[in-house]
C-alpha cells in the first residue's frame, strides 16, 4: 500500500473519530499521521470539529508538514482559529496513533491490508487513564511552529491578485491526486507556474505577486519556470507594456495538446516528467 495511500485512508478514519464537539488529542508517530490528521481537520466543518485538538507529535513528523504546502497552511488556518495545536515529544514517549476524546479512546490500526481501521473504546477508567497521561506528555511537550501563512490568506491574495478562475484552477490543482502526497508533493510554485500558464499571466507579475506575499523569492520563480520550459510544458511570449522599457514574458502552455486542458491533467502531465 502506498503512502498517499495510506494518508487518503487515515485522514477519512480520523476524521471520522474526531467529528463531535469537546476536546480532543491526536498522537501523531509519524508523518503520515500528522497529515492525516490535520487533512481531516479541514475536512471537518465547525459544528462537527472538536473545540481544540492537541497533535502529538514526533519532532521528525512536524519537521516534514513545516516543508509540505499544504499541510503548513491548512494548519495555519486551523491555528488562527484556536482549533489545533501542535507540540513535540521524544518518539519513545508516543504510544501508537489514536485519538483521544471526552468520550472514547481510539487506537487506529494500521498495517491492515489496503484500509485503516479503528476501534472505538467507550470504557470510562482506559479513557480516563489515557486522558492523564496523554495530558502530562503534553504539558511536557516543545511548541512546535510550522512557521506558515493561512491558506484562506494565500487563496484571497491570489483572488484578488489574479482572479476567482485562476484561484479555482490552482485549488483544483492542489487537490489533484498527483499533487497529494506525504512529503512528496508537487511545490506550489510550480503550480503557480503552471495556472499562470494556463490563464496567460505574465511571469513578472506573478513573481512580484510571490515575493511579496511570501511564497518564495523572485529566484525561485525563475527557477520553476526555467525548469517547466526545459520540459516544454511552459513557454513565454514577449509582451510590451509600455513605448519605454524591457518587454515583458507572458507565460503560456508550450504543448498543444494540453493547451485546453485543465489544472488536474496539467498537473499530471508535470508530475509524470518531474517525478
Amino acid at each position: 500500500m502506498s503512502e498517499e495511500v495510506s494518508a487518503g485512508q487515515l485522514s477519512t478514519v480520523l476524521r471520522d473519530a474526531l467529528a463531535g464537539g469537546g476536546a480532543a488529542t491526536v498522537t501523531c508517530t509519524d508523518a503520515t499521521v500528522l497529515f492525516a490528521a490535520v487533512r481531516a481537520l479541514d475536512a471537518l466543518d465547525g459544528s462537527d470539529r472538536p473545540d481544540e485538538t492537541r497533535l502529538l507529535a514526533t519532532d521528525g513528523a512536524a519537521k516534514a508538514a513545516s516543508r509540505d504546502f499544504v499541510t503548513a497552511t491548512a494548519f495555519a488556518d486551523l491555528r488562527a482559529d484556536d482549533a489545533a495545536a501542535l507540540r513535540t515529544v521524544d518518539p519513545a514517549a508516543l504510544p501508537e496513533p489514536m485519538v483521544v476524546t471526552d468520550e472514547s479512546v481510539v487506537p487506529v490500526l494500521r498495517g491492515v491490508p489496503c484500509k485503516s481501521v479503528t476501534v472505538r473504546v467507550a470504557d470510562t477508567t482506559l479513557r480516563s487513564e489515557y486522558t492523564d497521561a496523554l495530558s502530562t506528555r503534553w504539558d511536557d511537550a516543545e511548541g512546535y511552529d510550522l512557521d506558515s501563512y493561512p491558506r484562506s490568506d494565500f487563496l484571497a491574495s491570489l483572488s484578488d491578485k489574479f482572479g476567482d478562475a485562476f484561484r479555482a484552477d490552482f485549488e483544483r490543482a492542489l487537490a489533484a491526486p498527483d499533487t497529494r502526497g506525504p512529503g512528496d508533493g508537487v511545490d506550489p510554485v510550480d503550480l503557480l507556474v503552471l495556472v499562470a500558464a494556463k490563464h496567460g499571466e505574465q511571469s513578472y507579475e506573478l513573481n512580484r505577486w510571490g515575493e511579496s506575499f511570501g511564497v518564495a523569492s523572485v529566484g525561485k520563480f525563475s527557477q520553476s519556470k526555467r525548469r517547466l520550459e526545459e520540459i516544454g510544458l511552459v513557454e513565454t511570449e514577449k509582451v510590451q507594456t509600455g513605448s519605454v522599457g524591457r518587454p515583458r514574458q507572458r507565460l503560456r502552455i508550450g504543448l498543444d495538446d494540453l493547451a485546453g486542458a485543465d489544472a488536474e491533467e496539467l498537473v499530471g502531465a508535470m508530475r509524470s516528467v518531474l517525478g
